[in-house]
């Protein structure tokens, strides 16, 4: 064989292991965040050390949703760590946010931005217009993820399916919350109900709605009519025992098992028809309460069904299928015993 026939395959192979040493190694990329921002960001291979200062344990339900869990380097806020059991999955995965330090406190989440510094984060995760700036200052490099509405949930997902470079961990998460959809709309639409069964997401001592665009969004996807109604745009509504019994709900779904256990001895409720019928629940809490901006959103979906329409879910097993969402996004291998007590509202 001549020389020269013999060094092309020799010079077309050396061309393909560059290549494939170069893709390996990855280049640099841009990613447009929630905020409609242009990000510089570095292969996803070496983004090794992860800050979530703002809105740290919602933020930290989807950074664990792509395995990154282990490189955070911020922990928990003080509110968190002050309740372990309550909030025991924040330091399930991974077990080091117990002792990692906090930067940042609720309801402002403004960082302690000396300690965010010595952290050496390669990316930080921020959600609130003021504190991206703060950061951004800072020479963070920072990542919008900007919470308005539930469709935001999915949006966060897929942000950070571009961010960590696994496109396809957010697709089987979107195909996961269509599937969930599609199910209770398949079974609702078999017989509708007339009227549909009203429901509130209550504050027990301040009497306020909250989380109005994610709760309203999941007790209407449920089949349920969220009350008050035509509060678009409104994160919080401020209630008066007046408004609650004119739009008497026959489900109210609370913070925790305390305030569901208060509601029944609540004289401002006693009066309305979800207290009567003893129909008042504590949200489940996993990464988060069930009603807040996270992934669990998806199986609240079933959880509020089941609970809207007792007995069109009867069969809808929600510890298998809280068990089986937890493994499946999450690594996290859940007993019955704790999946029930996260369906009832953690400790």
């Amino acid at each position: 064989m001549p020389a020269r026939a013999f060094a092309r395959p020799l010079l077309a192979l050396l061309l393909l292991c560059l290549a494939g040493a170069a893709a390996a190694a990855g280049e640099a990329r841009t990613v447009t965040d929630m905020a409609g921002r242009t990000v510089a960001l570095p292969p996803a291979g070496q983004i090794r050390r992860i800050a979530t200062p703002d809105g740290t344990p919602g933020v930290n339900a989807f950074v664990f949703l792509f395995g990154k869990g282990g490189a955070l380097v911020n922990g928990l806020p003080n509110f968190i760590r002050s309740q372990p059991a309550r909030w025991r999955l924040q330091t399930l995965a991974p077990p080091q946010l117990a002792e990692l330090p906090a930067v940042s406190e609720p309801p402002g989440w403004a960082a302690n931005l000396e300690t965010l510094l010595s952290l050496r984060p390669d990316i930080v995760f921020a959600v609130e217009a003021g504190n991206i700036r703060a950061l951004e200052s800072k020479g963070f490099r920072t990542v919008a993820v900007t919470w308005r509405n539930a469709e935001s949930i999915r949006g966060s997902v897929e942000l950070m399916g571009k961010v960590f470079d696994q496109p396809a961990r957010a697709r089987d998460y979107g195909a996961y919350l269509d599937a969930v959809l599609a199910y209770i709309d398949k079974r609702l639409r078999a017989s509708p109900a007339k009227p549909r069964p009203k429901a509130v997401y209550l504050r027990l001592e301040s009497l306020t709605s909250p989380m109005r665009p994610t709760a309203g969004w999941l007790i209407e996807h449920a089949g349920g009519m969220p009350v008050p109604e035509k509060t678009a745009g409104i994160d919080t509504l401020q209630l008066s025992p007046e408004q609650l019994l004119a739009d008497n709900p026959d489900v109210i779904v609370v913070w925790s098992r305390e305030e569901a256990e208060k509601a029944y001895r609540d004289p401002r409720l006693r009066r309305l028809a979800a207290v009567k019928q003893r129909r008042v629940f504590p949200i489940p809490r996993g990464f988060m309460p069930w009603t807040h901006y996270t992934p669990e959103l998806a199986p609240s979906l079933l959880w509020m069904a089941r609970t809207l329409y007792p007995d069109r879910f009867a069969d809808l097993d929600l510890v298998r299928e809280t068990i089986r969402f937890y493994e499946r996004f999450y690594g996290v291998t859940l007993s019955a015993d704790e999946a029930r007590e996260l369906l009832d509202g953690a400790p």
